[in-house]
């Protein structure tokens, strides 16, 4: 009986530590710094991988990536799905699915600093919000080359929120590019707005998942 009033008892304890979550003693920043740099696309050894990723991460008023990729366009966009299908070119054969939903907060653990601001979703950095609780989240995300599905594994894509795929009716937040040497497929999102902004590379190279960037903008 005293075995089984101890189980419930921590159970009890568990459950009501998930609904209230952990709390941190500095600035989300700062007890995220590590892992932050470990997505950054400047942990990259591959000069030239760097410099094609550069315009994404410290933006101007040039666009400087039409020098390394052929652009192309979307087959449908609206502000929970982003559609390419690429018949043409050097990237012919990729198709790409962006999706998002709704962000519901009981489904999740979150960490605090203690001035209130959420520094972790489950245990994990995230982009989206500027410390505060995110509307939306990425779901999906789908990338097939000649109708075989790449495999991106689901800690790729599901800790960037508030995605913007669409900026009012006529400005695209998602790209498909293709560099022009034939190496690298890339697919960028630049989501969320103000402080929360960000900017999510994914990459394949020669038809394989490479990897992703993430940076706050």
């Amino acid at each position: 009986m005293r075995r089984h009033f101890s189980v419930i008892f921590i159970l009890l304890f568990y459950s009501t530590q998930y609904a209230i979550g952990q709390e941190i003693n500095t600035d989300c920043y700062t007890a995220n710094e590590i892992a932050l740099k470990k997505v950054s696309f400047s942990r990259f050894s591959d000069i030239r991988l760097k410099n094609i990723l550069k315009p994404f991460f410290m933006l101007s008023d040039t666009d400087y990536s039409q020098l390394y990729f052929i652009d192309y366009k979307p087959k449908l966009i609206n502000d929970s799905v982003a559609y390419f299908k690429i018949d043409d070119g050097l990237a012919k054969g990729y198709e790409v699915r962006l999706e998002s939903k709704k962000f519901d907060p009981n489904n999740h653990k979150f960490t605090k600093s203690t001035d209130g601001e959420i520094c972790l979703i489950d245990n994990k950095v995230f982009w989206g919000t500027d410390g505060d609780m995110p509307t939306d989240k990425v779901s999906k995300l789908d990338v097939k080359l000649n109708k075989q599905a790449i495999f991106v594994p689901l800690s790729e894509f599901n800790d960037l929120y508030n995605p913007s795929f669409l900026y009012g009716p006529d400005v695209v937040h998602v790209e498909a590019k293709m560099d022009k040497k034939g190496e690298y497929f890339i697919i960028v999102l630049f989501g969320s707005d103000g402080a929360g902004s960000y900017s999510s590379v994914w990459i394949f190279e020669n038809g394989k998942y490479f990897g992703r960037a993430v940076e706050s903008l």
